[in-house]
């Protein structure tokens, strides 16, 4: 049985297309043995699966979280491999969206697996029950759908399908190992065309096209109407359908045309003119460079349907969308649902938009799902709305005598189609919701910068909630305040947020404050304040477990660094990238890495030194906790969880088991210096780096300072305490911030987003 326990075994993926790439790798990711199989090319059997393989190695956004999991991926033909099948825990069918193709790919599955094997199809909305008509009963018992989006290793939904004659413990058991192993969060769909996710997305998509004609709107100012300032993505319509792909968007919206004869919108499943014309014309989006959008060397065109050619992109005042702007996304809601005679188009076209879709997600709700809840689910998890429609039609139609969601006796309850009633919105203590424990807990401390929560009898957790959770003087002296309550209690301590990401390192606005001023003993002590800060987590009297996700970088990182225990999400951009942007890592980061490198080296000292100086010179940022792992900025011990919305649950875990241990902190121990000889070697390396191109002279300007701190400006070799390394830290980084070109740096970081390369 594959449930949460399983967390390696052997897959076979029949289809080594798109999807059967990204579910190899996506389950490599989870330590499983993947074979992938194809049709056999005539010359080299494996041609179709080995050349998926090469992609997924190369792929950008990467789909394996190390290269290195591709050797867990082994390339197979469906002729001469077949062997796995009987010794697999999974198969998952990949093959094309054609029922016949998937039938005979189903009809070998179940003459070769084992007695126990679990069968699954990936379609997008083909009939399962067709799929395995005719099947033997052990398979037709073993058999369900799981439709994962692409790519599986980004996209958190899963919808699993049951059929009638499906093991239902099966089913609960796979679904717990979705979630915990894989990473994902499940939706249960019916077994019909498109399921939820596609049946909603693909006419909703159709629809805001056909609706911008009608209104005359420009795509970018629909993408304006339709992105985040209705809680939806950035990519919004036309952007979003450039990144699919617009033959992929006409496939699906003709496949679900064919399989929904009653559709009630079933004529919007066409495509309209301006679809149509850049089909034609083989402008297909993103991967050929053309599409609703295309960038001309700096410059973004978009596709102007009334003049069949693209233009430079507008940016056209909408009064309408930056009143809304002003409100918060239920405000904002509430008044598109009172917009219908507003005099403004865009304001009309948005309460069109959502109101047909309200109504079509009525109408079609109860034969899609059993209840609203797990269809805003869907949309939630599927496509990173902020709302679903259940949601969104109670916030635009207050009025309604039967809302989607109700609050009864201080409970929230939601409507279930199946029973025809209001139920209870299920507990799920295993997915903490910070804002949810606000409301129902208050805060133990609050600030403008952070809030101290309670997450448990003895767990609690800080929250920061500056700008991208940037550190900052007022949170370095919060953390203080945090650490003295949390001593006196007894409890641990959690470092986590439900914001984007966990942290993007020190408030930078405030560094160039102070360079531009020459306040150098001010930047001092801010950095001093910094540091000290981390060293009290790192000494604290009781456990402290940092929870990082999304960037971590900076000071975000450093202070990761300096907690007894980290619990990372799968998913971690972490990094110290101060050199490019023409500083060091000066709140305890460069220290910390040193310590750990000194202390887990089996080779050669300086080697480990001279590598440890290359990662800081030359940053990168993680795309993965196993890639931070790899690169030191996260220990062996350190934990990963794949499923990001059971990080905080996890990390408190953890916590509690800390405390119960009776946790003691570390002692301080002193760190090895090499003096000149260290000197000597991390000069020669800066000197060749920057003959090969690889750093630009104010890198090395930058970069020899760094070196003071590694070496421990010293001519000899010494062991050196912490606050010695963390002075020369301090003086390192305000020698660099003098340099002129390193205010440029930060200046055009903090007005570009970008780093500049001077």
């Amino acid at each position: 049985m594959i449930d949460e326990s399983k967390t390696t075994g052997i897959a076979v993926v029949l289809g080594a297309g798109t999807m059967g790439g990204g579910i190899a790798a996506q389950l490599a990711n989870a330590g499983w043995m993947v074979w992938l199989l194809d049709l056999p090319s005539s010359h080299q059997r494996n041609q179709l699966a080995e050349e998926r393989i090469r992609r997924l190695q190369n792929a950008r956004p990467p789909l394996l979280a190390l290269p290195e999991y591709a050797e867990r991926i082994h390339a197979g033909n469906i002729e001469d491999d077949i062997h796995p099948l009987k010794e697999a825990d999974w198969i998952v069918e990949a093959v094309m969206e054609d029922l016949e193709t998937k039938r005979h790919v189903l009809a070998l599955a179940d003459e070769y697996r084992g007695a126990q094997t679990l069968i699954t199809s990936n379609t997008s909305g083909l009939s399962l029950h067709a799929m395995s008509e005719g099947r033997s009963d052990s398979f037709r018992g073993h058999f369900f759908g799981t439709h994962f989006l692409n790519p599986p290793r980004y996209l958190k939904l899963l919808e699993i399908v049951p059929l009638s004659t499906t093991d239902p413990s099966l089913v609960a058991g796979f679904a717990r190992f979705a979630e915990q192993v894989l990473g994902h969060r499940v939706a249960f769909a019916r077994d019909t065309p498109g399921f939820i996710s596609t049946r909603l997305w693909i006419e909703h998509l159709l629809e805001t096209m056909h609706l911008a004609e009608e209104f005359g709107l420009s795509v970018e100012t629909v993408d304006r109407l339709t992105g985040s300032l209705i809680g939806r993505p950035r990519s919004a319509t036309f952007r979003m359908a450039d990144i699919v792909g617009l033959d992929i968007v006409a496939a699906v919206a003709r496949h679900q045309y064919e399989l929904l004869p009653n559709d009630p919108k079933r004529p919007l499943l066409t495509p309209p003119k301006a679809l149509q014309y850049l089909l034609e014309r083989g402008l297909l989006g993103e991967k050929r460079g053309s599409g609703f959008y295309r960038r001309q060397n700096e410059h973004i065109e978009v596709f102007d349907p009334n003049l069949q050619a693209y233009r430079p992109r507008r940016t056209e005042p909408l009064p309408f969308a930056e009143h809304l702007q002003t409100l918060s996304l239920p405000e904002r809601l509430a008044v598109i649902g009172q917009a219908a005679q507003a005099p403004s188009p865009e304001a009309q076209f948005l309460h069109t938009l959502l109101s047909r879709f309200v109504d079509y997600v009525a109408a079609v709700g109860p034969e899609i799902a059993d209840d609203i809840l797990t269809i805003d689910r869907v949309m939630q998890w599927g496509f990173q709305w902020e709302l679903g429609p259940g949601a969104i039609a109670d916030l635009m139609q207050p009025q309604n005598k039967r809302p989607y969601y109700r609050n009864t006796d201080n409970q929230r309850t939601y409507l279930s189609f199946l029973e025809g009633k209001y139920l209870p919105a299920p507990k799920e203590p295993e997915y903490i919701s910070l804002s949810e424990l606000k409301q129902e807990r208050g805060t133990l401390l609050a600030d403008a910068t952070a809030s101290l929560i309670t997450l448990d009898d003895d767990v609690v957790c800080l929250e920061f909630h500056t700008k991208m959770n940037t550190f900052e003087p007022a949170l370095v002296r919060f953390i203080e305040q945090v650490c003295q309550l949390v001593e006196k209690e007894g409890w641990a301590l959690v470092i986590g947020n439900q914001a984007a990401h966990f942290s993007a390192g020190y408030n930078l606005r405030l560094f160039l404050e102070a360079i531009e001023a020459k306040k150098w003993r001010a930047l001092d002590i801010m950095l001093k304040e910094l540091q000290f800060a981390f060293l009290r987590l790192k000494y604290a009297s009781f456990p402290t477990v940092a929870a990082p996700h999304g960037y971590t970088l900076g000071a975000g990182c450093e202070g990761t660094l300096h907690c007894a225990y980290v619990q990372a999400a799968r998913e971690l951009a972490m990094g110290l990238p101060e050199v490019r942007v023409g500083l060091i890592p000066a709140g305890g980061g460069t220290k910390e890495m040193l310590a750990r490198t000194m202390s887990q080296t089996q080779g050669s000292p300086l080697d480990a030194l001279e590598s440890l100086f290359k990662r800081l010179t030359i940053p990168s940022i993680t795309t993965s906790a196993d890639e931070a792992r790899k690169n030191g900025l996260l220990r062996s011990t350190d934990g990963t969880t794949p499923n990001a919305d059971r990080l905080l649950y996890e990390a408190k875990c953890h916590a509690k088991r800390l405390r119960e241990a009776n946790y003691r902190p570390p002692s301080p121990q002193p760190i090895p210096t090499f003096g000149r000889v260290a000197k000597e070697r991390l000069h020669h390396a800066l000197e060749q780096w920057f003959s090969e191109g690889l750093i630009t002279e104010h890198d090395r300007f930058v970069a020899g300072q760094l070196a003071r701190v590694l070496y421990g400006d010293t001519e000899t070799q010494r062991s050196c305490t912490e606050e010695e390394l963390l002075q020369l830290e301090r003086e390192a980084f305000v020698e660099v911030a003098k340099h002129p070109k390193s205010l440029e740096r930060v200046q055009h970081v903090l007005n570009t987003g970008k780093h500049l390369r001077n």
